[in-house]
C-alpha cells in the first residue's frame, strides 16, 4: 500500500486536516465579513428610510439575504472543523474508507460528527450544533414550505406562512444566537487544532499492514478515544477468519507491537474497513455512553463478514504513522 492509499502525513486536499482547518477559516471570516457588512446595511437601510418612505428594493434584498448568507457560511465552517478532527481521527485509514463516511455516514450531521471527535461539549452545544445544521440544510437555504390546507381562507394561510417565515428567521437575525454559533464554531477549531498538538496529551499512531490488501491501524491520545481501525486481506477472507479477534490473534502479544494492540484492545473504539455503509453491530467501550447510554457499540463498515487466515503476521509496525 502506498501512502496515497491511506491518510498519513504527506496527505493533501480532503485527506489532510490542516486543508479542512484552511478552508474553515476562510469560511469563518467570509461570515463574519458578511454580518458585518449587514449591520451596516440595516442601519444605513432604516436612516434612508427615515428621509424616504418609499422601500428600497435593493436595499431589503440585502437586509434579508445577508443574514442568512452570514449563517449559511457559519454552518459550513463548522463542519470544515469537525472534518479536519475527524481526518486526524482517521490517521493511517483507508482513504476509501474516510471518503465514504465523510459523504454518507456523516454528511453534515455536526452532532454526529462532534460525538466521533469527541468535541468537550457546555451546555447548549447540541442545540448549536442542531441550529447550524438546520442552516446547512434548509433554513439559510431555501424557502419556507408553505402550508396547503383547503378549509382555511387566503388569508389565514398567507398569516401562517408569514408566521413560518418569522419563526425560521428570528435564529438568523437575533445577533445574541449568532454571537453564541460563532463562540461554538470557535471552539470547535481549537479541539480540531489541538488534537495531536498538545505536549500534555500526546498521541502515539501506528499502522501494519496486513499481508499485501489489509491493514490495522491504532492511535491512542491526543485528545481522542483509542481507536482501532482494520480491514481483512484477501488470504484472511480465503481462510475464513474475518472476525475483529482473528485480527487481534494475528498479532503475538508477548511482541511489543502485539502488546500495543492486545493491551489495548478491549477499550478501544473498533471500526472495520470495508466495501458498504457503516452499520452498528456489536460492542466497544468507548464512545458507547454517548452513543447508547453505556451499552457499547461495534462499528463496521461491512454489512457482510467473510473468511480468515493462519499463520503468523510479519512484524510490520512504524510508530507515529506511515
Amino acid at each position: 500500500m502506498n501512502t496515497a492509499s491511506h491518510l498519513s502525513r504527506v496527505s493533501a486536499g480532503s485527506h489532510n486536516p490542516t486543508d479542512w482547518l484552511k478552508e474553515g477559516n476562510g469560511l469563518l471570516a467570509s461570515s463574519q465579513e458578511v454580518r458585518k457588512l449587514w449591520r451596516q446595511t440595516e442601519e444605513s437601510f432604516w436612516e434612508e428610510h427615515r428621509a424616504n418612505p418609499m422601500p428600497n428594493p435593493d436595499g431589503i434584498r440585502r437586509i434579508e439575504g445577508l443574514p442568512r448568507a452570514s449563517m449559511l457560511l457559519l454552518g459550513y465552517a463548522a463542519e470544515m472543523f469537525l472534518k479536519a478532527a475527524l481526518a486526524k481521527a482517521y490517521f493511517g485509514c483507508s482513504t476509501g474508507m474516510f471518503d465514504r463516511d465523510v459523504k454518507r455516514r456523516f454528511g453534515h450531521d455536526l452532532k454526529e460528527l462532534s460525538i466521533e471527535v469527541a468535541f468537550p461539549k457546555t451546555n447548549g452545544d447540541d442545540q448549536g450544533l442542531k441550529t447550524l445544521k438546520q442552516m446547512i440544510l434548509v433554513d439559510a437555504r431555501y424557502p419556507i414550505t408553505p402550508e396547503v390546507d383547503a378549509t382555511k381562507t387566503a388569508d389565514e394561510l398567507n398569516q401562517h406562512n408569514a408566521a413560518m417565515l418569522n419563526q425560521r428567521n428570528a435564529p438568523i437575525w437575533s445577533n445574541d444566537c449568532y454571537e453564541r454559533l460563532v463562540d461554538l464554531v470557535e471552539r470547535l477549531r481549537e479541539h480540531a487544532k489541538k488534537i495531536d498538538h498538545d505536549e500534555q496529551h500526546p498521541a502515539q499512531r501506528f499502522r501494519w499492514i496486513i499481508h499485501d490488501d489489509g491493514y490495522l491501524a491504532l492511535r491512542t491520545g491526543g485528545h481522542l478515544p483509542t481507536r482501532i481501525t482494520f480491514k481483512i486481506s484477501a488470504v484472511m477472507r480465503e481462510s475464513n477468519r474475518t472476525q475483529p479477534s482473528d485480527i487481534k490473534d494475528l498479532f503475538d502479544p508477548q511482541s511489543p507491537n502485539g502488546a500495543r494492540i492486545h493491551t489495548r484492545w478491549g477499550g478501544a473504539y473498533i471500526l472495520e474497513d470495508g466495501k458498504k455503509r457503516r452499520q452498528y453491530t456489536k460492542v466497544s467501550p468507548q464512545h458507547a455512553k454517548a452513543r447508547t447510554n453505556g451499552a457499547g457499540l461495534y462499528f463496521t463498515s461491512s454489512a457482510v463478514i467473510t473468511p480468515p487466515f493462519s499463520g503468523s503476521l510479519p512484524d510490520k509496525s512504524r510508530a507515529g504513522g506511515p
